[in-house]
C-alpha cells in the first residue's frame, strides 16, 4: 500500500535516513492545481520526493526484529564488547573443562559456566535486535556475578587457605593459574564497560518502547499489553536457563561415574524444560488455551525438583568438606528458580486473559516479508 505524503507515522527510522527536503515536497504537490483532473489519482511516493527509506524492522516468525542497519554507534559499541567477551570467556571455559579431570565436580560447575555464557549471548543479540530491555538486565546481572566469581577464584589461587589447598590435592599448574588470571582480566577490563553501556541502553529502550510502538502502533493499553508479553518471554528463557542448570548440578562426579538416578534426571529434565519452556512460547504464539492449560498443569514439576535438590543438598552437607562451590551454586540456582517459576505462571494469567485482542497479528502474525519496489514503496512479496 502506497502511503501519502501525510502517512509520517514510520518516516523516523533507527538508521539514518535523508531528511525531507521541503522545496521538493512543495515541488511536487504543486505540480497541480485544484482543477487539474489528474491531481488525487495517485499519492506522492518516498522516491518522488528523493528520500531513500531503510527497512525499520524486519517481520519474522519469531516476530518483529531490528536490522544491522539500525543500530547506532553506541549499540554497535556494547554488541561488539559483549560479544567478545562472552566468548572470550566462553573458550577458556572450554579449555579449563578439556584440562580438568573428567570426574571432579569442578567439571560440572564449568559445564554450567558454559550453558550461562551461552545463554548471555543470546541475550545481548535478541536484547539489541529485539530491544528486550529485560533481557539486557538479566546479561548485566550475569556480568557483575561472574566478575565476583573470577576475582575470588582467583584470590584463591594467589594465596589459598589450608582448608581450601589441602595437602593431598596437587599444586595448580603454572598455565592453570594463566588461564584464571587471563579470564580474570577479560572480565574486570570489558565487564564495567559492559555493565554501563548495557544499563544506558536498556533504559532508552524501556522508556522510548521504539519496537513496541512499531509492533501494536499508539495504543497505549496495547503498548502495556505487548511490554508484558515480552517481559513473560524473557521471563520462560531464563527459567529454561534455571532448569538446565539445576539438572546439570545433579552430575556430583563430573562426566564420570553416572548413576541411574543421575542419568535418568538428566535426561527427563532437559527433555521437560525444552517441551515447557516451547510449550509457553508455542501458546503465545498461537493464544491456544488448551496449550496454556497444559502449561500450568505440569508447572509444578521444577518446584517438585527443586525441593527434592534443597533436601538433598543438607543431607548431604558435611560431604561437600572442602568443595562448596556445587552446593551454593544449587541453593543459589534453586531460589531464582522457585521465583521465577511462580512469575512465569502469574503473567502466563495474564496474558492468557488478554487472548483476542489482536496481539498475535501484531507481535506474531505471519506476515509476508516486504520488499521496496523501484519506486520506493513496499509491497507485499
Amino acid at each position: 500500500m502506497k502511503k501519502t505524503p501525510l502517512d509520517t507515522s514510520t518516516d523516523k527510522v533507527y538508521g539514518s535516513m535523508a531528511s525531507t527536503d521541503p522545496t521538493k515536497s512543495s515541488k511536487a504537490w504543486s505540480s497541480g492545481s485544484d482543477t487539474d483532473p489528474n491531481l488525487n489519482d495517485e499519492p506522492v511516493t518516498f522516491a518522488d520526493l528523493g528520500v531513500r527509506r531503510e527497512a525499520e524492522i524486519v517481520e519474522t516468525y519469531f516476530g518483529k526484529r531490528r536490522p544491522l542497519s539500525s543500530l547506532t554507534v553506541k549499540e554497535w559499541a556494547f554488541t561488539a564488547l559483549a560479544v567478545l567477551s562472552i566468548l572470550g570467556a566462553a573458550g577458556l571455559t572450554v579449555e579449563r573443562i578439556v584440562d580438568l579431570k573428567k570426574d571432579s565436580p569442578d567439571v560440572t560447575f564449568a559445564i554450567v559456566l558454559l550453558l550461562t555464557l551461552s545463554f548471555c549471548l543470546f541475550y545481548v543479540l535478541n536484547g539489541i535486535f529485539g530491544e528486550r530491555p529485560y533481557e539486557l538486565i538479566i546479561f548485566i546481572v550475569g556480568t557483575l556475578i561472574m566478575m565476583i566469581y573470577c576475582i575470588v577464584n582467583y584470590a584463591q589461587t594467589i594465596n589459598p587457605s589450608p582448608a581450601e589447598q589441602p595437602t593431598e590435592q596437587p599444586p595448580l599448574k603454572q598455565y592453570e593459574k594463566d588461564i584464571k588470571l587471563a579470564r580474570l582480566i577479560i572480565v574486570v577490563a570489558i565487564g564495567p564497560v559492559n555493565i554501563v553501556l548495557g544499563s544506558i541502553i536498556a533504559r532508552e529502550y524501556y522508556l522510548s518502547r521504539n519496537l513496541i510502538f512499531r509492533t501494536v502502533g499508539a495504543n497505549i493499553e496495547l503498548q502495556d499489553l505487548c511490554s508484558r508479553i515480552f517481559f513473560t518471554e524473557s521471563l520462560f528463557k531464563i527459567d529454561l536457563q534455571l532448569e538446565l542448570t539445576l539438572v546439570i548440578l545433579v552430575l556430583k562426579t563430573g562426566l564420570m561415574d553416572w548413576t541411574t538416578l543421575e542419568v535418568v534426571v538428566l535426561v527427563v529434565g532437559v527433555v521437560y524444560s525444552i517441551f515447557w519452556c516451547g510449550l509457553g512460547f508455542l501458546s503465545m504464539y498461537k493464544e491456544n488455551k488448551i496449550m496454556v492449560y497444559v502449561l500450568l498443569a505440569f508447572s509444578w514439576c521444577e518446584p517438585a525438583y527443586i525441593i527434592y535438590k534443597l533436601v538433598d543438598v543438607g543431607l548431604d552437607w558435611d560431604k561437600f568438606q572442602n568443595a562448596k562451590l556445587i552446593p551454593a551454586a544449587i541453593i543459589i540456582a534453586s531460589v531464582l528458580g522457585l521465583l521465577v517459576r511462580v512469575a512465569v505462571c502469574g503473567f502466563m494469567v495474564y496474558v492468557y486473559k488478554n487472548f483476542d485482542r489482536g496481539m498475535r497479528e501484531k507481535a506474531y502474525g505471519k506476515v509476508p516479508r516486504k520488499k521496496l519496489h523501484e519506486t520506493g514503496d513496499e509491497v507485499p512479496s
